[in-house]
């Protein structure tokens, strides 16, 4: 009898206590700290390269000032929503006697391809090593790795990257075709011909090239003004 008396009284404590502990009011979060100029500046600098490292450059502008973005910084990016800078870059132009609206959707393609694959490698990784804030500037530097040399891929002829022997199987698989079309449509659309069969070759060689070059670092020195209470990137040079 005592024993159901004690599991009877236990039994109520626990109750009590469940009920107290479903009423009792929740505590307060604590406050977040308020950030210091020295966080909001890095914020600015951080969100700047991991647009970068994303290979996402237009999403890089928010955090710059105006005048350093129209002086075309980033210009070694290309834009995957807009390839004509690429199809420039490989001599595809009015100018030189072939139309991009020439070129078929595989080749096409493989251009988006190319872009993408050049603009993910293009920055790598970062570390932001030292920054510090006077007033409404700021300044910081920031170790970068590349995986691409932008000046080197300039350069480079990508015809360079495909042997000549796969350029002559290429148009030698082509050739029938390009001197009927020259025949019944002129000459440019022949190269637009040998152009689709030649490009997605050489743009999968380039793509290849760049996944296997070794990555180099190099220091930034940033500068940054605060200008109606955002910070922005305002310099970018080499250390």
């Amino acid at each position: 009898m005592k024993t159901t008396r004690m599991i009877s009284l236990l039994l109520a404590l626990c109750f009590v206590l469940l009920l107290a502990g479903c009423g009792a009011a929740p505590g307060k979060a604590p406050a977040e700290p308020e950030k210091t100029p020295e966080d909001l500046a890095a914020e600015t600098v951080t969100g700047l390269m991991d647009s970068l490292v994303a290979g996402h450059p237009a999403e890089a502008k928010e955090y710059c000032a105006e005048e350093i973005w129209e002086a075309g910084l980033f210009d070694e990016f290309f834009d995957p929503e807009d390839p004509e800078s690429a199809y420039e870059y490989m001599g595809i132009s009015e100018e030189n006697g072939i139309s991009p609206e020439l070129l078929d959707e595989e080749t096409k393609d493989s251009v988006i391809r190319f872009i993408e694959t050049y603009n993910d490698a293009m920055f790598q990784e970062y570390e932001l090593k030292d920054l510090s804030v006077d007033g409404d500037t700021a300044k910081a530097s920031v170790n970068v790795t590349y995986g691409v040399d932008p000046e080197k891929m300039s350069g480079m002829d990508p015809s360079e990257l495909v042997t000549e022997e796969e350029q002559d199987a290429i148009f030698e698989e082509h050739s029938e075709e390009i001197e009927s079309v020259m025949a019944s449509d002129g000459e440019e659309a022949a190269m637009a011909v040998l152009y689709n069969a030649l490009l997605p070759v050489m743009m999968d060689a380039m793509s290849d090239y760049i996944k296997s070059v070794e990555p180099s670092t190099e220091d930034w020195n940033i500068t940054l003004a605060k200008t109606d209470g955002e910070w922005k990137i305002t310099s970018i040079k080499s250390a």
